[in-house]
């Protein structure tokens, strides 16, 4: 019976030494199993709810999947809201489905005899502010760059032409009212773009006088600047047709390091005129300027030389236009995917996304 009872014993302590091990090995699976990653709908879902609580607002959000139709995140999906620059993805998906996602906008600038001559390609990022300051650099970075192949070459040029359509290349969509044009969002595009096609202004006060600086400045643009200090920071830029003069009127209160943005009349010749300036500044003689010439009655050479080139990357232009909601990032995809007008480019997006996503 002793050595019955010290079996005993001795069995139950097995026991509960083995469930006791149970559960150890039970808690520690528990505290070693990597959390459970959150479905797609959770991620939208703690984003849609961080962006309500930072603006205060009140969104409502539909995606689906293109191939099979099933909603993959619907959320207050069925109230009506007004359109978000979101409809930029369908121009997005124009240009990937016309130009491949491989595509890359490229910039030439040649010399032909004494003009340099610079032919776009509707690139949306040269001299881009945002880009610039990310990769540390100016907007003047690439003219510069530019300037410098000119002056490699020669030391006095005549003119600096940049290339377009007049024919058909109105800068402006016909669609933004007028009262809007000076606005930085309704600022037009062409084949040859800078600094997001605006003007930045910023402010300081010296001696009781108001100061501006002029973004993007050139030799070619005149700033007439007839700004007072005084108790309203209340101040407007505008421009002639060909964005020759700036002119500024109203008052500030106080100097601001932050630009306000206003939109050009003529992407090309704001290029142009920066680029002359930057050539004049790397040492070579510019006898004339910039002019802005058909590219119909253009036809570039054999003998004329290739001084440089810019090539800039589709997704670029598309993360500018879509995590920026840059208006004429997204206007410049839509007239390269297309013909280069708005009516033509806009029956080819109807036609390339019937094809391709219906």
């Amino acid at each position: 019976m002793i050595v019955m009872k010290t079996w005993i014993s001795s069995w139950r302590q097995v026991m509960w030494a083995l469930a006791l091990a149970v559960v150890l090995a039970r808690g520690a699976a528990a505290q070693s199993r990597p959390a459970e990653t959150p479905t797609f709908q959770q991620r939208a879902a703690a984003k849609i709810a961080e962006f309500e609580s930072a603006h205060k607002a009140v969104a409502g959000v539909s995606v689906v999947d293109v191939r099979t139709g099933k909603p993959l995140v619907a959320f207050r999906a069925n109230e009506l809201r007004s359109p978000a620059s979101n409809q930029k993805l369908l121009t997005s998906a124009f240009a990937l489905a016309r130009l491949g996602g491989d595509f890359r906008f490229v910039t030439r600038v040649y010399l032909a005899g004494q003009d340099v001559v610079v032919l776009g390609d509707y690139d949306p990022t040269t001299g881009d502010p945002v880009l610039a300051e990310q990769a540390q650099k100016t907007v003047y970075d690439e003219p510069d760059r530019w300037a410098q192949a000119v002056k490699a070459q020669t030391q006095g040029v005549r003119n600096v032409y940049v290339i377009v359509r007049r024919d058909h290349e109105a800068f402006r969509h016909p669609d933004w009212p007028g009262g809007q044009h000076d606005k930085w969002y309704a600022a037009p595009v062409a084949s040859l773009n800078f600094n997001n096609n605006c003007f930045d202004v910023t402010w300081a006060v010296e001696t009781g006088a108001a100061v501006p600086t002029l973004t993007p400045s050139a030799a070619g643009i005149r700033v007439d600047n007839q700004v007072r200090v005084g108790p309203r920071h209340v101040w407007r830029l505008t421009t002639n047709a060909d964005d020759s003069v700036v002119t500024l009127t109203g008052t500030i209160a106080r100097g601001s390091s932050d630009p306000l943005s206003a939109a050009v009349n003529d992407p090309p010749l704001l290029l142009g005129r920066v680029l002359a300036d930057r050539i004049a500044r790397a040492g070579v003689t510019v006898a004339g300027g910039a002019v802005a010439i058909d590219r119909e009655r253009v036809v570039i050479k054999p003998e004329a030389q290739p001084l440089c080139q810019t090539v800039t990357p589709l997704a670029d232009a598309m993360a500018r236009a879509n995590k920026r909601s840059l208006n004429m990032a997204a206007e410049c995809l839509f007239l390269r995917a297309g013909d280069g007008t708005w009516a033509g480019s806009a029956k080819l997006m109807s036609e390339t996304l019937a094809k391709e996503f219906a």
